[in-house]
């Protein structure tokens, strides 16, 4: 853990000092100044931010029965770096450990029309419980991304991540520990405008996982993966696209290379970005898992993804996204199983201070070799108050249900969380 810790101060450190070096000598250079301040503002260099927020919940491990009630807090300081300096934002890459290739959506690539762009993000997050302190958690998340766009009409984007985490609890249902992991995830994407209505794409990626308990070693492992695609420009933010994948899933463990296998993806679909109010991604394909043990069936199913983001108006935001595909297993006896997500999220502003939103999303999730089949329900609503642009107040109730054919995988667990969010 202390490792980790230097390791996470050690790149925000070496950032952190590059970027105001670069500051400093653009500064010295300029007649006219640098527009807005280093801190905050829509061009700023450095962005901090805080998230303080306690949360009592029902049924602390998610279990099926003797639950266990208790208060915890999380501290989340955090840092955003961005050169050119920009307005607050994040790295877009959402992971999962149980995805190919580690990312639960497609990533999406930054969206500037700058010659080139940088950011990185440093974010701790201290866990802390009132009645089970031997519990408290302290997670790190390092992240960062870069691209160069060439005049010549191509694009260069590069993103990194590194996390050290916890899985949320009961999601192995044949241990009590609660599962503790470190991942790295590292992807490309290269765009090349052959005129105005073609381009090409291509990228590849790199995941690792390992569990820090002995008992989860079989599911480490190291995902590659590659990605070619045809782009038609209906409109200039619109395409439609045909693509191919391939994810290579290698075991890091002796007991489960007969689970080493590769997902071959063949999709189509229409991504836009009109502005920065609307903009999704949907594809709809053939996925073929090809097993390298010739004493393993091999499986074949059809996937899809849907990733979308809508402002209706000033005041109203609607979200979606689902994913149908395999997933590598989290239970020894199973080697994967077909997963299939939806989420919807809907936001409204009444006032310029005060809004409301509410989340809605459903996983069912089919093992394979066993006779498992999970089916979760989650529904978040909740209000805030922004009393000024930076400092947001929120208080939310988030409520769980599992249904499942193995009994110990089932709960409901009842969350309300009170938070406190400052960004600059």
């Amino acid at each position: 853990m202390k490792q980790l810790v230097k390791i996470g101060l050690g790149v925000f450190l070496l950032i952190g000092l590059g970027s105001l070096t670069v500051f400093a000598a653009v500064e010295s250079i300029s007649d006219e100044g640098i527009e807005g301040d280093i801190f905050g503002k829509k061009s700023g260099i450095i962005h901090p931010f805080l998230g303080v927020s306690g949360t009592y919940t029902d049924n602390m491990t998610n279990a099926n029965e003797n639950e266990e009630s208790d208060y915890y807090t999380i501290i989340s300081p955090g840092v955003m770096l961005a050169l050119p300096g920009t307005g607050a934002t994040d790295v877009s890459m959402s992971s999962a450990t149980g995805a190919p290739g580690g990312l639960a959506q497609s990533r999406r690539s930054l969206s500037t029309s700058r010659r080139f762009q940088g950011i990185a993000v440093y974010n701790p997050e201290f866990k802390k419980y009132s009645d089970n302190s031997d519990e408290d958690f302290t997670s790190q998340r390092v992240a960062g991304e870069f691209q160069y766009n060439a005049p010549v009409g191509l694009s260069i984007d590069i993103a990194a991540k590194h996390q050290y985490a916890q899985e949320m609890w009961n999601e192995t249902p044949d241990s009590i520990d609660h599962a503790k992991y470190q991942d790295n995830v590292t992807s490309a994407i290269v765009d090349f405008a052959l005129s105005p209505k073609f381009s090409l794409t291509a990228g590849g990626s790199y995941y690792t996982l390992a569990y820090k308990q002995d008992e989860f070693e079989y599911r480490d492992r190291d995902d590659r993966g590659f990605f070619g695609a045809v782009n038609f420009h209906i409109q200039p933010k619109t395409k439609l696209f045909c693509q191919y994948d391939r994810i290579d899933i290698r075991y890091d463990n002796d007991a489960s290379e007969d689970q080493d296998n590769a997902e071959d993806t063949v999709s189509v679909g229409v991504d836009w970005r009109i502005t920065s109010k609307s903009f999704g991604r949907c594809s709809v394909g053939f996925v073929d898992k090809d097993y390298d043990d010739s004493d393993k069936d091999d499986e074949s199913t059809w996937n899809g993804e849907v990733s979308l983001s809508h402002m209706f108006t000033t005041r109203t935001m609607v979200t979606a996204t689902a994913v149908r595909g395999y997933y590598e297993s989290n239970l020894a006896s199973s080697d994967f199983y077909t997963t299939n997500r939806v989420s919807l999220g809907y936001t409204q502003a009444f006032t310029h201070k005060l809004f409301a939103n509410m989340m809605l999303s459903y996983q069912n999730d089919d093992y394979d070799n066993v006779s498992v089949e999970n089916d979760t329900w989650t529904f978040s609503p909740g209000v805030g108050f922004s009393p000024y642009r930076w400092l947001t107040c929120r208080l939310s109730w988030n409520h769980s249900d599992r249904d499942s054919d193995q009994e110990d995988w089932e709960y409901t667990t009842n969350e309300y969380t009170l938070s406190l969010t400052a960004s600059f």
